[in-house]
């Protein structure tokens, strides 16, 4: 019998609360456009000619194997969450036409609503990427949409993108428009009486270097395109914006960034500010009373109607900031974090009053820890009133507000029911108290210029790192959400008439833990019991109402343990009582967690090559046989598979022979003991392949399974409960 591997692509469960009346447009939503038949990549000049995008090739494979699927018919039903938002990454709207705007979200397309939030239309579902880093829709002609894949914000989990899109149809379809191996987009802005001209800014790879990257101008509506600005192939632009009243006029922000699994630096002495006074032929650095150091992260930009000649750069500044009883201030000035007992600069805002040619810091620090804390980098935009030029705000885990150009702030989202980490902000042209601002939960909407809020939870792009189910019938979902917590929610979903998408029931599922929710394990006998847990090995059990922090600590203070963003959590399947969790070692408990022993030595290989201000080395997966208890098998993020048949006392390395990447997940057979598999990620490598392995002998040896599936990175990889053939 044939083995058949079922290809399941997950990045968040998207759904509409739009009742579909039109059959043709319900149609587009269903297939969206045939990569391989419409969306031509379209040759560029200047900078490189590469038709072999991995990853749009990997999409047409998909997209081709769909149609002769066993599965072809499968339906699916979204089950929720249905009062949540997730994570957005721009908002843009038609000028002089405000109840009709659009939403970009980081791993969920892009969503329109033409009733002012009250429902949403996904219009990017089916294209090649749907994790999105910017939107843009022209001044002169809203039919025109261009749209940037890969998320803007550079965390692990910032996936990339195919490249541009571009709508003449106000978002019906979308025609690809290249910038293939670009990744990750920063921002498009589109000339405001020539829908031709448009300009981008590249960031480019997340974890490698690469040369499509900088600053990319069309003149043709995107037929071809010229990269204009270059700083080399380690050096992005997060950010451009025309002066106002001026597209002659041009402002970009390098961003010099370098991600490893292990590390991120944030900053570097590439990134700084460049303006244009020519359309973007010739270009110079600005560095009069702007910083040029390595020390210089991320950059947003601001600016006013009313003020032609202001603009705003908000900056996330890594510079140590000392603590005030440092003597030694020179020796500040270029210290490292294992130096002196100090904390970054953080968030800063320069304000120029002569188009950039001189800047004045207005505030340094303020509100850091409520506002960029270290992580500046996941932040970067900010606002001005189109009237008003001293009215700013700027983003970051809260949103700030001054009304004296930036000398005094108030956080005015502290205390109210929006959504922490804000990244996006559209203003009203015409109504400055009109604000919408996107963030990690959604929409929230304002009508007074902040004073109060009202969210907009109704689209739905959370973002799952994890699922499991209980035993009850209807049986439940329990998932863990970035930055959203663990939730629980039924199955028992009805679909009617006209509803495509499956929530015309309301569906209310149960908030359990916060932070960033990742591995759920539910008691199978009793669902009351459940065990969760947030980032870095935080880990909860609930019983009936009664939350135990429960991760284990090391007994003696010298020992310290590592743990992965997302540890994985293990329930055994033999005894309700045992769990299982991975740090650097891995760690068992005979009663629901209140003791943990050792059961391993640790288990990464301990690389100090790989080191850094990310924890890294670290067990990412775990799996008990179903036939034996004692027989473990354990994956971590630098490459290691290992066994052990006797419950941890002794352990064999299986990986030998494997490629060094990601063990994202190692799976033991429910068919056959001497039956594993395997599946490795390239993602954190910004490679696009598949690794997917299977050993009939516990792992002694190993055998290449990928066959024909596209070249991807993945995830998971299980058996179907009933049909061993099935993966």
């Amino acid at each position: 019998m044939k083995l058949v591997i079922g290809c399941l692509l997950f990045i968040v469960c998207l759904y509409s609360q739009e009742e579909y009346k039109n059959e043709e447009h319900k149609e587009e939503y269903r297939t969206g456009l045939r990569m391989s038949e419409q969306l031509p990549y379209v040759a560029t000049k200047s900078y490189i000619e590469n038709f072999s995008s991995k990853q749009i090739a990997a999409f047409n494979e998909l997209k081709n194997k769909e149609k002769t699927s066993i599965f072809s018919g499968l339906n699916w039903l979204s089950l929720g969450p249905s009062q949540m938002g997730g994570r957005i990454t721009d908002i843009a709207a038609p000028k002089n036409s405000y109840f009709t705007y659009y939403v970009a979200a980081a791993s969920g397309g892009v969503w329109k609503t033409e009733n002012n939030g009250s429902s949403w239309t996904p219009i990017f579902d089916g294209y090649s990427s749907i994790t999105i880093g910017d939107i843009a829709v022209s001044e002169s002609n809203p039919d025109i949409i261009w749209v940037g894949t890969g998320e803007n914000n550079s965390l692990r989990s910032s996936y990339s993108g195919t490249g541009v899109f571009k709508s003449t149809d106000a978002g019906k379809t979308f025609q690809y428009m290249g910038l293939p191996d670009s990744h990750h987009i920063g921002r498009i802005i589109i000339h405001p009486t020539n829908p031709d001209i448009v300009y981008i800014a590249v960031i480019g790879h997340l974890y490698t270097s690469n040369e499509e990257r900088g600053i990319y101008k069309t003149v043709d509506g995107g037929k071809s395109w010229n990269k204009i600005l270059d700083k080399g192939k380690d050096i992005g632009f997060i950010e451009i914006s025309f002066a106002v009243n001026n597209p002659s006029i041009l402002f970009a922000a390098a961003w010099e960034r370098s991600r490893k699994a292990w590390d991120f630096v944030e900053s570097g002495k590439g990134s700084g500010i460049y303006k244009s006074t020519d359309e973007g032929k010739s270009w110079r650095k600005l560095t009069n009373g702007f910083p040029n150091d390595r020390f210089v992260g991320r950059i947003g930009f601001g600016t006013s109607q009313a003020a032609p000649n202001v603009i705003y750069a908000v900056l996330d500044n890594q510079r140590m900031k000392a603590k005030a009883t440092d003597a030694d201030k020179a020796r500040v000035q270029n210290t490292t974090g294992n130096d002196v007992d100090s904390v970054i600069t953080g968030i800063e805002l320069y304000r120029s009053d002569d188009l950039g040619e001189s800047w004045k810091v207005t505030a340094s620090g303020f509100h850091n820890s409520s506002l960029y804390s270290s992580y500046g980098y996941f932040f970067g935009n900010m606002g001005v009133a189109p009237d008003n030029p001293d009215v700013v705000y700027v983003m970051g885990v809260h949103m700030a507000k001054s009304v004296d150009g930036g000398k005094s702030w108030d956080l005015i989202t502290r205390g109210t029911r929006v959504h922490g980490d804000h990244h996006a902000l559209w203003i009203n042209p015409l109504n400055s108290n009109h604000l919408i601002n996107g963030n990690d939960g959604g929409i929230d909407v304002s009508y007074d210029a902040g004073n109060s809020w009202q969210s907009i939870e109704n689209i739905p792009i959370a973002q799952f790192y994890t699922v499991t189910v209980d035993q009850q019938e209807p049986y439940n979902v329990y998932g863990g959400l970035q930055d959203n917590g663990t939730w629980m929610g039924s199955s028992a979903v009805k679909s009617t008439a006209g509803d495509i998408m499956g929530l015309a029931s309301s569906n209310e599922w149960k908030f359990l833990t916060g932070g960033d929710g990742f591995y759920v394990q539910v008691d199978q006998t009793d669902p009351e019991i459940y065990y969760s847990e947030y980032q870095f090995g935080g880990l909860i059990r609930s019983n009936h109402g009664d939350s135990k922090f429960i991760q284990p600590k090391p007994k003696t203070k010298d020992e310290k343990y590592r743990f992965n963003w997302s540890s994985p959590l293990l329930l055994s399947e033999h005894n309700r009582f045992t769990l299982y969790f991975g740090g650097n070692k891995l760690f068992k408990s005979l009663d629901q967690g209140d003791n943990w022993r050792e059961i391993s030595p640790d288990l990464s290989k301990q690389d100090k090559k790989r080191t850094g201000d990310v924890t890294f080395g670290t067990i990412t997966t775990i799996s008990e046989s179903a036939f034996s208890p004692d027989l473990l098998y354990v994956g971590t993020d630098d490459g290691n598979i290992w066994r052990t048949d006797d419950g941890g006392h002794n352990w064999q390395k299986l990986s030998e022979k494997m490629p060094d990447r990601w063990v994202s997940r190692v799976t033991a057979s429910i068919h056959d003991e001497q039956k594993v598999f395997a599946s490795l990620s390239g993602y954190r490598n910004d490679e696009m392949s598949s690794y997917v392995y299977v050993s009939t002998n516990k792992g002694k040896s190993w055998s290449d399974l990928k066959g024909n599936l596209p070249k991807e990175p993945v995830n998971v990889i299980r058996e179907d409960s009933h049909n061993k053939n099935i993966l």
